[in-house]
């Protein structure tokens, strides 16, 4: 009887702080494959750079993405590059026709996918709110 509070005890915990994700896409790849299941953690207080993160978007649900610019970054988007505070952030890309540059405020990000070429991310709908963080993923090696 006591093991089964326990148990039970931890799988509340769990699942309080955890939750599984399926990867639904071709985003993240090659790091993340479309059907994968990944562990997310909810207790995201600090994000840093790389972070791979997951958001609440509007019109796409919970998608999964990286971290490059962080409160305070100026993201500039012009002729073709990425850059974050003028440096450029290769391999990734923009659509060479948009210019723009984004301040980002105390609480926003800007995320991008891995496989960038075919990822719909701040590039297309701007910064994300810690409002829309919903946690990060972990992996068992430490390395998202």
């Amino acid at each position: 009887m006591i093991w089964a509070v326990i148990f039970l005890g931890v799988t509340i915990v769990f699942l309080g702080a955890f939750k599984i994700i399926i990867v639904s896409g071709f985003s993240m790849a090659p790091k993340y494959h479309d059907g994968q299941a990944l562990l997310m953690t909810r207790c995201a207080n600090k994000v840093r750079y790389d972070d791979i993160i997951v958001i609440k978007q509007e019109d796409q649900g919970e998608v999964i993405k990286r971290v490059i610019g962080l409160p305070g970054d100026v993201i500039n988007l012009k002729n073709g590059l990425v850059l974050r505070n003028d440096i450029i952030l290769a391999p990734y890309t923009s659509d060479a026709e948009i210019e723009v540059v984004y301040v980002l405020g105390e609480d926003e990000y800007f995320v991008i996918g891995d496989n960038y070429q075919d990822s719909i991310d701040s590039r297309q709908f701007g910064p994300v709110t810690r409002d829309n963080l919903l946690g990060k993923i972990v992996s068992i090696d430490g390395l998202p």
